[in-house]
């Protein structure tokens, strides 16, 4: 397991929050003020913007709503996920479907939407502590 407190010596974690809706980057940006150590780097609209998010270091954590609207999408995702390979993906699916596409796509979590805020909060400290739950 990647343990986060190898990647940052000073304790503080990085995050990218991408999803095509405003109000849910603006709502997972506040959930992660709830966490002292996640400090948001960015928030961006879909998974290709993500790489302009950071310039120089890849980010601790991304947090990907899954409105992927298709393959090209899911490859570009799985082309980050290579490309970052100690970042901690976290991708919240519309469906089953997605779920699964996010599970096999290599994310380190795969939710459902709708999950709670406080369960949400749980999955991201679990994940951060190098556990990792598939499902």
């Amino acid at each position: 397991a990647r343990e986060m407190s190898q990647l940052r010596e000073n304790n503080r974690v990085s995050a990218v929050i991408v999803t095509s809706s405003e109000p849910l980057r603006e709502g997972l940006q506040g959930l992660l003020a709830a966490l002292p150590q996640v400090h948001v780097i960015g928030m961006v609209g879909d998974v290709s913007a993500s790489l302009g998010a950071v310039s120089e270091q890849p980010p601790d954590l991304v947090l990907l709503s899954a409105d992927l609207s298709g393959g090209q999408e899911w490859q570009r995702f799985r082309q980050i996920r290579q490309a970052w390979p100690q970042t901690r993906f976290l991708v919240m699916a519309c469906d089953a479907q997605q779920q699964q596409q996010a599970a096999v796509s290599g994310a380190d979590a795969a939710l459902l939407s709708g999950v709670k805020p406080a369960a949400l909060l749980a999955i991201i400290q679990g994940i951060l502590a190098g556990h990792v739950d598939k499902e």
